[in-house]
């Protein structure tokens, strides 16, 4: 399932233009999480159609680097986050939108120019979506049946 968000939220990262510039923490977040990435010895790689990523830990949390595929270009860092790191409005919105749905899954991307975006994901036991919830509202850019 982490899988399935990862993949949809890297799509929608890849295909959007560009993010906002990154503020000084996150560009501080970018490099510490870079200088963890190379210095580590135990990436875990594996190949998707869109993209490859390399898992590693940081802080104790499994962080992914991620890569383009065509020319492993670096595409930015997937960080998972529990819902009390989520922008503030994106739990009230989603419980609007989606009551009754519950978050299975969230992620912090930030990208390598240092912007972050916030991606969730929702189901209801027999749909799962994938939502954008950066700036609080709750934008579907996947969805599926669950498998």
């Amino acid at each position: 399932m982490k899988k399935i968000i990862l993949a949809t939220a890297l799509f929608a990262v890849l295909s959007s233009a560009s993010f906002a510039a990154g503020n000084k923490e996150e560009k501080k977040l970018l490099n510490q999480l870079s200088e963890t990435f190379k210095s580590s010895s135990q990436v875990q790689w594996a190949t998707y159609a869109n993209h490859k990523s390399g898992a590693f830990s940081f802080n104790g949390k499994t962080i992914s680097a991620c890569y383009g595929t065509e020319e492993n270009e670096f595409v930015g860092f997937s960080i998972p986050v529990n819902e009390t790191e989520l922008p503030g409005a994106a739990i009230d919105n989603i419980s609007k939108k989606f009551s009754g749905w519950k978050i299975i899954n969230s992620i912090m991307f930030i990208n390598a120019a240092a912007d972050v975006k916030y991606y969730v994901q929702v189901s209801n036991g027999k749909k799962s979506y994938a939502l954008d919830v950066t700036t609080g509202r709750a934008q579907i850019y996947g969805d599926g049946p669950m498998q």
